[in-house]
Order: C-alpha cells, then structure tokens, then sequence
C-alpha cells in the first residue's frame, strides 16, 4: 500500500519533468532528460559513443554527393584538376578566365554501394584571351564506374559514358556530344601515397576515349553536322614530400583526331600539353576538408575539343579550388 502511495504521490513531478522533455529540441538531449525523469541508468560512455557514431553515420548530407572540379565528368583520383575563377594573361592580353564544373554523382545504382552509379554536371568555361575566345557552358548526364578490382589485380578502369551540350555565346554555336573515357590505373605505374610524409610518390594515368560532336546549331553560312573523333593522353602527378606534403606537380598530354566529319566541316588534329604547379593551402590528407584553396602556377599549350579549348599559350598564376 505503501508503494502505491509513494508511485501516486510521485506521479505529478514525473508527468511535469517528461513535459519539460518534450520541448528540449536536441535528441541527445531529450533521450537523456527521458531516461533521467525514470530513474534510468546512464548508458556505459563505450555505447553512448557507439550510438553517436552510428546517429551520425547513418544521418543524411546533400554535399556529399556534390563535387566542384575544372572539366565535367567525376573521378575519384587525387589528380583530378580544380577549378579556377580569376585573370589570366595570354599574348600580352589580360581578361577573366573561369573554368569550373559542378558535379552531382549519385549512389551507385546496385545493391550493396557497388556498380555504375548516375552523375550529372553544369560547367562554364569563359575565356577571352585565347586565339579564339570563349565563353561557354554546357551540361552533362551520365554512369560512372569502376571496372576491374584494384586491389585484387593491381589494375583498374576509371570509366564513364555521357551525353551532353554545350553553347558557345561567343561563336553562337550549338554542340550536342557523346563521350566514353576511361583512365587507366596500374600498379606499375604508381609508388608511394599522394601527400605523404616521405619520398617522391608518384602517378601515371592513360587515358583514352571517343565520342560524337554535333553541331546542331550555327550562324548563317557554317556548315553543321557531325564529328566522330577518338582521343589518348595521359596525366603524371608527383608528390614532393621532401619538398612538403602539400605540393603536386601536375604534366598532362592530349591528342585528339576526327575519324569522320559531315560534309564541309574540316577534320581536327589537336593536341593540348599543360604543366602545373599546386600548392595545397590545407591539409590534403584531412578527409573533412569541404572547401579545398589551392594556390598554382601553370602553363597551357594548344588546343583541347574537349573543354572547348583552343589556340591558346598562356601562363596563369592564380587561386583554384576544389569542393567535395
């Protein structure tokens, strides 16, 4: 009788500290004014910290899946190049240069986080010193995927195929294109960690691709049609660590060559060679860092469909950046 007068007598002050529960907005916080108002033990500081991690972990973030590079299409390798927003200069002539890419690529389509997974892009690409100036932007839908196990082999295949179009304000041209790429990553051509604290690690990656241009759209007395091209390269990244862990040397090659044209429309030969110096104004081993500056100098020969590159020869020293 004792007991039921004593659980009565303190059933008010237990309904008015739940109501105080109920307004307290962090869950951590709530969770633990509940557990406190029934005289519950605290949970041991190895599950209370489990639970945390697992809260966290499981909690959704939009801006994991968005990434800011200089050219459309996702990768996961440390070489993949920055944007840049500044000014240039090209044969004595000083303007605005901006190439920067958004990229959204979303889980992968496969059960288990595996497989080829969808990504889109927005890119802008606005020149006006080159031999020829532009000023672009264009979209791209597409798959990305990994082939081959790497870790298993020693031998992979960084691959996507996409559709997209671009317009060019400048020449008021319209280009609707299809590519497929693939980077080749090889154990043999590859030593040490990218940023270590030791050595001169570094990475050699081929690449190769082809695809479709065509222009649908052109001012009165251009030919329009299609363009059928394939094209290599390769792109070597080094990481003097003995210099300092935060510095890349960046050499990239490109060849590009039409197979096929529609009528009136010259086949391209072109080659693109770039060379950069990035220094790392953060921690490029922090895993956490979203925005990423990074000072750089680099130098641009030639011409590269691709980005809608051409005729250029310039040397730019300026701020890049990468979001992940």
């Amino acid at each position: 009788m004792k007991r039921i007068a004593a659980l009565l007598s303190s059933l008010p002050a237990l309904v008015v500290a739940q109501q105080n529960c109920i307004n307290i907005e962090a869950a951590t916080e709530r969770l633990a004014c509940y557990d406190k108002a029934n005289n519950r033990p605290e949970p041991s500081s190895s599950v209370a910290a489990k639970t945390e991690a697992t809260s966290k972990s499981t909690s959704p973030s939009w801006i994991k899946y968005f990434t800011i590079r200089d050219e459309g299409l996702p990768t996961s390798l440390p070489l993949a190049g920055p944007d840049f927003i500044g000014y240039t200069k090209n044969d004595g002539k000083e303007a605005s240069l901006i190439k920067a890419s958004v990229i959204y690529t979303g889980p992968a389509l496969t059960h288990g986080g595996a497989g080829a997974a969808p990504f889109a892009s927005f890119s802008v690409y606005r020149d006006l010193t080159a031999a020829t100036p532009r000023n672009s932007i264009g979209g791209k839908l597409g798959l990305r995927s990994t082939l081959f196990d790497y870790a298993a082999t020693g031998f992979a295949i960084d691959a996507t195929g996409s559709i997209g179009t671009r317009e060019d304000r400048i020449k008021k041209t319209a280009t609707d294109n299809a590519l497929v790429t693939g980077r080749f990553i090889v154990k043999g051509l590859a030593t040490g960690t990218p940023f270590g604290s030791e050595g001169i690690p570094f990475q050699l990656v081929p690449n190769i691709g082809a695809g479709i241009d065509r222009l649908r759209s052109a001012p009165s007395g251009t030919a329009t049609g299609q363009n059928r091209f394939v094209y290599g390269g390769a792109t070597l990244s080094v990481w003097p660590a003995i210099v300092s862990n935060k510095l890349q040397i960046t050499g990239r090659y490109q060849r590009l060559a039409d197979v096929s044209t529609a009528a009136g429309i010259d086949k391209r030969h072109a080659t693109y060679r770039e060379i950069s110096i990035d220094y790392y104004l953060f921690d490029p081993n922090d895993d956490k860092a979203v925005f990423q500056p990074i000072f750089s100098i680099s130098r641009e020969l030639g011409t590269d469909p691709l980005t809608a590159i051409s005729g250029i020869s310039r040397t730019t020293v300026g701020l890049k950046f990468k979001l992940n």
